[in-house]
């Protein structure tokens, strides 16, 4: 059994079809909705026969299959009967396949058949994965040229996943030769919005182990696509200049600027020689009120050894973050705007960082160096540990 049946690939899996995050949400949602009615019957167990039928039918099946909410009224059911469907859906489309149909009718089955088999690997299916690149091989060199461009993406998304959620299994140099392939596909004119979305994540993705690499693809990407007049393609390179910019400032010396809420400009000075965790958040994104009573108990712990939370504030609605600071106080310092010109995205610390979203933030050292990017809690605590430790002659020497 390989790697890939055995795990699912979460880059891929992420964006390659729209079909495999509705059936997320649909057995979620299932899940909610049912009741302690007891275990169903044999005979009650759903049934998918696939019918004969001409393609144009089976494909008309396959979309009434999909379509079928999930039944049961237990996971363990849920589960069994999802695996139910998506072979249906696999069978359906070979079925197509092997009648032979009308190009579009057979790209379609074609395309059904690997987001079922995505969902297959999601539910540990022990076969689902070999059979994904088993067949994307087959077609990967197929006259028809819809179908070779789709079982190459699959390919291309099966390499991105190996290089950065399974980076044991690839080659030496598999990263850089992948960022070298989908390179030359967008300089070579494809704009495929799935190729985008693939080019507009992977620099991230390869940030924790190959940061270099990550901010020359994301440079190499942006150039590319900037070329392109396509509304997709051309946020796709504003965000990859914005995430080559902010994967670039490590080592840099950050420069604290704004306005603190409570009134006037920030006192830099105030940060001098300490540890400094720049968290930008906001009342709105859920995720950063939920990190603030960690965030609060490190700062509790190591406040008097010298570290400190910058808070910028990427809210517009003064009212709102004066209403939520009102209810949560919080023993840090928080910036926001002033106005509309200078508020929200606008800030001097968000345009001069490239940050994109409320949820990033950087580390600070002593130094006033910017050492570490988006790091959660756990992290945090280990790099604190070392950083507070050490005097300012001490970290030069190791830098």
């Amino acid at each position: 059994m390989t790697q890939l049946d055995r795990r699912t690939p979460r880059l891929f899996a992420t964006v390659v079809t729209v079909a495999s995050a509705v059936f997320a949400v649909a057995l979620a949602a299932s899940e909610s909705s049912k009741d302690a009615n007891g275990p169903s019957t044999a005979s009650d167990a759903p049934r998918f026969d696939v019918p004969d039928a001409s393609p144009s039918e089976l494909l008309a099946f396959i979309r009434k299959t999909k379509a079928r909410f999930v039944e049961g009224n237990s996971r363990d059911e849920r589960v069994a009967f999802t695996v139910r469907q998506q072979k249906a859906i696999c069978a359906a489309a070979d079925k197509i396949r092997t009648l032979g149909s009308q190009p579009d009718v057979e790209a379609a089955a074609v395309s059904e058949k690997f987001a079922a088999l995505w969902n297959l690997i999601k539910l540990n299916d022990p076969r689902a994965g070999a059979e994904a690149v088993c067949m994307a091989k087959g077609l990967e060199n197929d006259p028809r040229k819809e179908l070779a461009d789709r079982a190459r993406f699959f390919l291309l998304w099966e390499r991105a996943w190996r290089v950065t959620d399974a980076p044991g299994q690839s080659p030496e140099g598999e990263a850089a030769a992948l960022v070298d392939d989908i390179g030359r596909q967008l300089e070579g004119g494809n704009h495929d919005e799935l190729l985008v979305m693939l080019a507009s994540m992977l620099p991230e993705k390869l940030q924790p182990s190959q940061p270099q690499l990550a901010v020359r693809g994301a440079q190499r990407f942006a150039l590319a696509l900037s070329k392109f007049s396509a509304e997709p393609a051309k946020r796709a390179a504003k965000h990859l200049r914005d995430v080559a910019r902010r994967r670039s400032i490590v080592g840099e010396t950050v420069e604290i600027c704004g306005h603190v809420f409570a009134g006037g400009a920030v006192d830099a000075s105030k940060f001098r020689g300490q540890v400094v965790l720049v968290e930008y958040w906001a009342t709105w994104c859920a995720p950063c009120i939920a990190e603030i009573p960690g965030i609060r108990s490190v700062y509790e712990k190591y406040h008097d050894r010298g570290f400190e939370v910058l808070a910028v504030s990427l809210d517009e609605d003064r009212d709102q973050l004066a209403k939520f600071l009102g209810e949560n106080q919080v023993p840090w310092t928080v910036l926001c705007g002033r106005s509309a010109d200078d508020s929200g995205m606008r800030q001097p610390m968000v345009v001069t960082y490239a940050i994109d979203t409320a949820g990033r933030n950087f580390l600070v050292d002593r130094q006033g160096q910017i050492v570490a990017l988006d790091v959660r809690q756990d992290r945090l605590r280990e790099l604190l540990e070392r950083l507070l430790a050490e005097t300012p002659r001490a970290i030069e020497r190791n830098d």
